[in-house]
């Protein structure tokens, strides 16, 4: 083992884990590629030789001493190491000091890309290495040696066997089930915790085999590029994004990110699944609240959980996504209107929706809200929206969190005023009762006062009504799944987005029989620009059903087996209104011979259709 020439300073544990993606210079053959670990020019650490990969895994760990050191590790293919620059395949560079507290001790996982030496080679790929302080027993190291090993990471697991392709390419067979692979198994523990090549994408610090299995359902596959994605056969949708792991997209916002990553394990875990089979409900779009109450509460739990089919009497079509989107959009401005008595605006008058204290005038008001409990948790479960938007507080009392003062100011902004007031000034002899109780307020326990006044304005008097829609929401929705998510981000996955980012429809839609410059898709976007936020919505209703989309954006409308793009086709005849199909997120558009005409007909058809029609 090497000794370092300076004083001593605190041992760690360097453990190159894998490359990935390294770059192939020669047409007929792969690199035989091994890392050389150098700490301030002096210590020097050799790994062993993994044979014609460009993803090779190691898993060695040296033990070093550093102080403030500079961390080297290059990567070399031993075909070529004799060659002068020919076998350098990258190198990263570390200070120990920028990325572990030698003091507080720690462990980090991390990922590099790899960089370019002093010559033109092209370099390209990552690598991941461990640092940690955590050095319980010595290890035996490889090097440091001038003989380079090809010792193997370890024997393969039972039922493994490695071959090699006409061209040099090692792969594995898997006996147990019949199946090959480009990845050698004994780098599985790392697979997936890597982004795609060119993506600056920061690694996680886990292991996929720190995660446990995939949830149910789901399988993990390879492209022919040995690029790792996962299938979820529930949906019979796929995607590069692992349902164990964070998101991590460096082009998407933080709280988007964030989101997503919770998102995909709450549809991964299996009491978020649907059910075989189909519940047919079928109600009259006059009576959609009477008929849906009637229809939804004699159901059994678990039968809501089947495949929904909505029906609507006396209109043809079958349900493929496009009338349950329209249903709950429907219901959900049924629920919430006046004659109901059971939810009011807020006092701002942002539009926003609080439970009626005084709901009680309609005897049937708590089995109402144990429905629109069910309808909430009916819409979540089978990925649909509602649009209802209610205070911050609704969805912090679903979370089952604690209120705060700050959550008073959209439901009663004067009371939230003297409050504030009281807790920022000195009470002392203006304040003498609680309003009815022996207890006097005081700068002492004027916070617990404080603490009592928010909680009986916003859940206390409604206490029974919201007990009732927790009841009929708790059926379908687990409580320890969905406190996975902040009270913004449940406001998203019931409510979805509320703003229409025009480019961004723009950007994701498809067009069939026209083309993106074709004149008429012009004037179609000039006029669906001009008009104003109430209309654009109204128009995604009436193309997909809602007019709600889902947080990342149009390039993730629904359809009926997954994502399906809002789409304009070229079809009908000038004299005619546009068409829309709501399962298949499509309008059909006629080629119209003015600006005019379109704007007329479109306005036309989008204000005043009302229906569903097979067309």
């Amino acid at each position: 083992m090497s000794t370092p020439a300076h004083p001593p300073g605190k041992k760690i544990r360097i453990t190159v884990v894998a490359a990935d993606g390294l770059c192939k210079r020669d047409v007929f053959s792969y690199p035989d590629p091994f890392a050389v670990v150098t700490v301030d020019a002096e210590q020097t650490h050799t790994t062993s030789v993994i044979k014609k990969t460009l993803n090779p895994y190691w898993n060695e760990s040296f033990d070093i001493t550093v102080t403030e050191s500079a961390i080297t590790v290059q990567i070399f293919d031993q075909r070529k190491s004799s060659r002068r620059d020919q076998g350098f395949l990258g190198v990263v560079n570390v200070r120990v000091s920028d990325v572990l507290d030698l003091d507080l001790g720690g462990h980090q996982m991390l990922t590099f890309d790899l960089k370019k030496s002093n010559g033109d080679l092209p370099v390209h790929g990552k690598l991941i290495i461990i640092l940690s302080t955590n050095v319980p027993q010595p290890i035996l190291n490889p090097g440091p040696s001038n003989d380079i090993t090809t010792t193997s990471p370890g024997s393969l697991l039972a039922g493994w066997e490695e071959r090699y392709t006409p061209e040099g390419r090692s792969y594995y067979v898997n006996h147990n089930t019949r199946t090959t692979t480009w990845v050698d198994p004994r780098r599985q523990s790392v697979v997936g915790v890597i982004g795609p090549i060119g993506q600056n994408t920061s690694l996680l610090p886990q292991s996929t085999s720190q995660l446990g299995p995939l949830p149910s359902g789901w399988e993990i596959c390879l492209t022919s590029t040995a690029r790792v994605y996962f299938v979820d056969h529930n949906t019979n949708t796929t995607t590069w994004d692992d349902p164990r792991l964070p998101f991590v997209d460096a082009n998407v916002p933080q709280y988007k990110r964030d989101f997503r990553r919770k998102l995909i394990y709450f549809r991964s875990q299996p009491a978020m699944r649907a059910h075989s089979d189909s519940c047919q409900i079928k109600v009259r779009r006059n009576h959609i609240f009477e008929d849906s109450y009637a229809k939804i509460m004699k159901q059994a739990p678990n039968d809501l959980k089947k495949r929904l089919m909505i029906k609507f009497d006396g209109e043809d079509g079958p349900d493929y996504g496009g009338l349950s989107r329209e249903f709950f959009s429907l219901l959900s401005h049924e629920i919430v209107k006046p004659f109901y008595r059971l939810f009011y605006h807020s006092g701002r008058g942002d539009h926003t929706l609080q439970i009626n204290p005084a709901s009680g005038v309609n005897p049937e008001h708590l089995n109402y809200f144990e429905f629109t409990g069910r309808c909430f948790g009916l819409a979540i479960l089978h990925r649909h929206f509602v649009d209802a938007y209610f205070d911050a507080s609704f969805y912090k009392m679903i979370l089952r969190k604690k209120l705060t003062l700050s959550d008073l100011e959209s439901v009663d902004a004067e009371l939230h005023r003297s409050l504030t007031w009281m807790l920022d000034n000195n009470i002392s002899g203006v304040i003498d009762k609680t309003g009815g109780t022996d207890i006097s307020v005081t700068e002492e326990n004027k916070e617990e006062y404080v603490d009592h006044v928010v909680e009986y304005r916003i859940s206390k008097r409604v206490k029974d009504q919201f007990e009732a829609f927790m009841s009929g929401f708790s059926e379908l929705i687990p409580q320890d799944l969905i406190t996975v998510f902040d009270e913004r981000e449940l406001e998203l996955l019931i409510g979805g987005m509320s703003e229409i980012d025009m480019d961004d429809w723009c950007q994701y839609t498809q067009y069939r029989g026209y083309g993106t410059n074709d004149e008429v898709i012009g004037w179609f976007w000039k006029c669906v620009r001009s008009w104003p936020p109430e209309r654009k919505s109204r128009l995604l209703q009436f193309a997909t059903g809602t007019s709600r989309i889902p947080v990342s954006g149009f390039k993730n409308l629904q359809g009926p087996n997954g994502p399906m793009r809002f789409t304009i086709e070229k079809s009908g005849d000038p004299s005619q209104l546009p068409k829309s199909h709501t399962c298949f997120n499509r309008i059909d558009l006629p080629p119209y011979k003015d600006y005019a005409s379109l704007d007329q007909k479109l306005t036309l058809a989008v204000q005043n259709t009302v229906g569903f029609g097979l067309v």
